[in-house]
């Protein structure tokens, strides 16, 4: 029986090496209402949340008392709402990829029960992490494990995601992904120390490239998350922050910006919004472990609206490059990896794990709701070589964007030539 401790990750020190497999969990497989028709046995898209297992609780051995026996209930509950919807999205997937029902309206159907279907997921597994607080429930441990897995691969890191997966550790379950997901998400949620310790437990010639530079630069990471939470803590005390509702084809995505910090930036960004300018436009770079990139008409990477805005990113109020954080994108120079000064215009990503060196490119505020709509984004990365017959698959993209809340008076723009000093 697993023995839970609270946050002490005590299991670590037994661990020198850890080459642990993957654990047979239950995934949902690809498929999409963009593909062409697929035989009867269409499966569900695996950017759809997974679906848990039916396996029947293992209580035989505890005594629960009444809190207990309702948090399980509680469970149950929602993992029965959870297998209810998973089967409406599957059945709504059917119809349009069989040609029953190909209306735009079905589509949307579908993804507006796959988003839904993704927050029941989160649902559930806070329903799951009350039950593991207080004991060892078998159903409970699975479908945490399941649902942290999922997050790994799909870079969605909080504090509950670092919870479950220390406690799991803690208890014994020493997978690979539950390390990967608890280190990234201790970083996120400024818990350098219990990152630093999963980290350690992991051989680190086997750690990829971005968990590498995220271990090797944890004490920067650390530095400017503290710099970043005193920033916060000012913006909440000056209150009425502008702010921006994407609606995406993953769901709500809610975006502050800090006109304070960066104001050209952000009173170009405002003005772009209200004329309808990110209205339709793609996701057209997602990639893992990085960041999401918008705001490019040409949708290969060149557009923008014809006028560019100056560098805000050298102020001493500038802010820094984390999870959620919205940078403005420049254009390049040349294949030196530099950008042109005062280049960015319309473009701007997302970041999906924080970067310890400061960016060449201006901050200007960060998602404060829906980082795991942004963060389940089908991955597309025109940098990648294309396999040979793979069916490509549309990039998600902005339904539309609104100005939720405004000053009634938007800092003046110095418009910038780059074009006349650096030949763009």
């Amino acid at each position: 029986m697993l023995r839970f401790r609270r946050f002490g990750i005590l299991s670590l020190a037994l661990l020198a090496t850890l080459q642990m497999p993957t654990p047979p969990l239950a995934w949902a497989q690809e498929a999409e209402s963009a593909m062409p028709v697929a035989s009867d046995a269409a499966t569900v898209p695996s950017d759809a949340p997974p679906v848990a297992s039916d396996a029947p609780l293992s209580i035989d051995q505890l005594v629960l008392t009444d809190d207990e026996k309702r948090l399980i209930a509680e469970l149950e509950a929602e993992q029965a709402k959870l297998a209810e919807m998973v089967g409406d999205m599957r059945d709504t997937f059917v119809r349009v990829m069989n040609s029953e029902d190909p209306s735009p309206a079905a589509k949307q159907q579908y993804r507006d029960i796959r988003n839904q279907v993704r927050d029941q997921f989160n649902a559930t597994y806070a329903a799951a992490l009350s039950i593991i607080r207080q004991i060892p429930h078998e159903q409970a441990v699975s479908f945490i494990a399941t649902w942290i897995q999922y997050r790994a691969d799909n870079d969605i890191y909080d504090r509950d995601t670092f919870e479950g997966a220390a406690r799991l550790i803690d208890g014994g379950v020493n997978y690979v992904f539950l390390f990967l997901a608890g280190a990234r998400s201790a970083v996120v949620s400024g818990d350098f120390q219990q990152a630093k310790l999963l980290y350690e437990a992991m051989e680190q010639e086997k750690l990829e490239k971005h968990d590498l530079n995220l271990f090797y630069q944890l004490d920067e990471l650390e530095k400017n998350w503290k710099e970043e939470q005193q920033a916060l803590e000012a913006d909440a005390a000056n209150g009425n922050l502008p702010q921006v509702r994407l609606v995406t084809t993953r769901g709500e995505v809610t975006l502050e910006l800090f006109i304070d910090d960066a104001p050209q930036t952000v009173a170009n960004f405002i003005k772009l919004v209200e004329d309808g300018f990110y209205d339709g436009l793609d996701f057209y770079q997602v990639v893992d472990h990085l960041l999401a990139l918008t705001g490019d008409p040409s949708g290969n990477g060149s557009g923008n609206s014809g006028k560019f805005i100056p560098d805000e990113h050298e102020s001493p109020n500038r802010r820094l490059p984390m999870r959620g954080a919205l940078v403005m994108a420049k254009l390049p120079m040349g294949e030196s990896g530099k950008f042109v000064p005062n280049s960015a215009s319309t473009q701007f990503a997302i970041l999906l794990l924080p970067l310890a060196q400061a960016v060449e490119q201006t901050v200007f505020g960060r998602v404060v709701s829906g980082m795991d709509v942004i963060s389940s984004m089908r991955r597309v990365d025109p940098n990648k070589e294309k396999e040979k017959n793979a069916v490509q698959l549309p990039p998600d993209r902005i339904i539309s964007a609104e100005v939720i809340r405004r000053p009634e008076v938007l800092p003046e723009i110095d418009f910038v030539n780059p074009a006349a000093q650096y030949g763009y």
